[in-house]
């Protein structure tokens, strides 16, 4: 990954999604090979880092669910 590594959650992911986006877009003067390169990278880090916070609900939700058993 060249433009989300040193992304450590959702958030990071989407704060540098919105930077680049604005960098990188045609429509703003970028090239439309790296946009979608960047939009690329921008899918695969958001589903793991949402996969990964889905995990934490998950596992969350289940010792709730336990501690009023």
């Amino acid at each position: 990954m060249t433009y989300f590594k040193n992304c450590r959650n959702i958030e990071d992911v989407k704060e540098t999604y919105r930077k680049l986006a604005k960098k990188l877009h045609p429509d703003c003067g970028g090239d439309a090979e790296e946009f979608k390169k960047m939009m690329s990278e921008y899918k695969t880090a958001f589903n793991r880092y949402k996969n990964i916070h889905r995990g934490a609900d998950d596992h969350n939700a289940e010792e709730q669910h336990a501690e009023y058993s």
